[in-house]
C-alpha cells in the first residue's frame, strides 16, 4: 500500500522518489484542486533542525517562486505538515543532462547550442531579480521529453542585493565552480555563466573541462588554469561553438 499523504491541496507519494539532493528528496504528488501532478520537495529530517538549512530551504522556495520564466521549474506553493517543510513545484516530465550522459547519450553541436541558449534564458531571467543560481552543472538541468531545458535545484541560490550568505565561503560544485565561487569571492551572474561553459564543455567533449582526485585539485585548476581547448579533445565541436564554450 503506497505512503500517501495528503498535506492541503497536495497529495505526497512518499514511495515515489525523484530524486535526492543534499538539503532533500523530491516525491511525486498531485494538486487536488486542479488535479495536476506536481513534485514535492521535503527537507531531510536530519537537517530540517539546523537554523541554516532550514533558513536556506525557505529561502530557496521564495526565491524560485518568484521566477517565472518558461526555463526555470516552476514553484507552486511551500508548507509545513507532520512536522515536516516542504515546497510544491512544477512536475516535469524530462531527464537530467547528467543522467543523460551517464546513459550513453551524446549530444550534437546543434543540441549543444540549444541548450546554452535555453540555460542561458533562465540565468538571464534569474539575474533581472538579482539571483545568482552557484550551481549550475548537468544535474540540475533537466531535458524535457519536448527538448526544452528548465533550470532545478536553486538550494544554493542567493540574492546579490542582499546579505543571505557569509563571505568566504566556498559554495558549488568542484567540476563546474567559477573561480571567484572557489576563493569565497563575491558572484554575479558570470559565476553562473562560467558553470554553465563548463557544463557545456562536457556536453560537447563527454568530459568536464579540469579532471582530479580531489576538490582542491579541481579548485585550483579553475583558479590558475585554462581548459583544453574543446577541439583539441574532439575535433567535431565546430569552432563558433568552441569559441562560445570559452567565452563562457
Amino acid at each position: 500500500m503506497a505512503d500517501l499523504r495528503t498535506w492541503g491541496d497536495y497529495e505526497v507519494d512518499l514511495d515515489q522518489v525523484l530524486g535526492k539532493g543534499g538539503m532533500g528528496a523530491v516525491y511525486r504528488g498531485r494538486q487536488v484542486s486542479v488535479d495536476r501532478p506536481v513534485a514535492v520537495k521535503i527537507l531531510l529530517d536530519e537537517i530540517a533542525g539546523s537554523h541554516d538549512f532550514l533558513d536556506r530551504f525557505k529561502r530557496e522556495a521564495k526565491l524560485v517562486a518568484r521566477l517565472i520564466d518558461g526555463h526555470v521549474v516552476q514553484v507552486f506553493g511551500a508548507g509545513e505538515a507532520e512536522g515536516r517543510h516542504f515546497y510544491v513545484m512544477e512536475f516535469v516530465e524530462g531527464q537530467d543532462l547528467s543522467s543523460a550522459l551517464h546513459a550513453g547519450r551524446r549530444f550534437s553541436p546543434g543540441e549543444v547550442l540549444k541548450i546554452a541558449v535555453q540555460a542561458g534564458q533562465a540565468l538571464q531571467a534569474a539575474w533581472r531579480l538579482k539571483i545568482v543560481h552557484r550551481d549550475i552543472k548537468p544535474s540540475n538541468l533537466i531535458l524535457t521529453q519536448d527538448e526544452v531545458i528548465k533550470v532545478t535545484d536553486f538550494g544554493l541560490a542567493k540574492r546579490t542585493d542582499l546579505n543571505l550568505t557569509r563571505s568566504g565561503i566556498v559554495s558549488g560544485t568542484p567540476n563546474y565552480i567559477s573561480p571567484e565561487q572557489a576563493t569565497g569571492g563575491d558572484v554575479d551572474i558570470r559565476s553562473d555563466l562560467y558553470s554553465l561553459g563548463c557544463t557545456l564543455y562536457e556536453l560537447a567533449v563527454g568530459r568536464p573541462p579540469f579532471q582530479g582526485d580531489s576538490a582542491t585539485t579541481l579548485l585550483y585548476q579553475h583558479v590558475h588554469q585554462a581548459p583544453k581547448p574543446p577541439r583539441e579533445v574532439n575535433p567535431a565541436v565546430p569552432p563558433a561553438l568552441e569559441g562560445l564554450i570559452l567565452r563562457c
